[in-house]
């Protein structure tokens, strides 16, 4: 140290140097961190006049489409009930139809087999023979 008369200035020298590359990283950084502020801002801006409304109508429409789900749920529900009660009421109908027109057949069978024998096979036997007794004349 002694020996070397330009041990000082060295060490100023190389203090200097240290120093303005700090001031030059810290001013490098401040650009930085006043570039980082700046998209900052400009994203928060096209955030609040391009991506929020768009959300804001997503969320709304979003809203109105499990509304119209809800009430169509609720319709076909109710359509389903109505549809059922309709289609049991048609088979008893069918039934009801079935029925009659099977009461007409048989009806018509008997009056055209009345028309052939001359009597109702519907009545019982028994019921014929004592009015065929009571027509006829007894002997005497």
């Amino acid at each position: 140290m002694n020996s070397d008369p330009r041990f000082i200035a060295r060490l100023i020298q190389q203090l200097d140097t240290q120093m303005r590359n700090m001031q030059d990283e810290k001013r490098r950084r401040q650009e930085a961190i006043a570039a980082d502020t700046e998209e900052l801002t400009r994203i928060d801006k096209e955030i609040a006049t391009h991506v929020q409304p768009r959300l804001d109508a997503l969320a709304k429409a979003l809203l109105q489409k499990e509304q119209m789900r809800t009430e169509l749920r609720q319709q076909l529900e109710t359509q389903s009930k109505t549809f059922s009660s309709v289609e049991k009421d048609a088979q008893n109908l069918l039934l009801k139809a079935l029925h009659a027109g099977r009461k007409v057949t048989r009806e018509n069978a008997s009056g055209l087999l009345k028309e052939v024998r001359g009597y109702n096979a519907a009545e019982p036997t028994t019921k014929l023979i004592k009015s065929s007794r009571q027509k006829a004349p007894k002997p005497s």
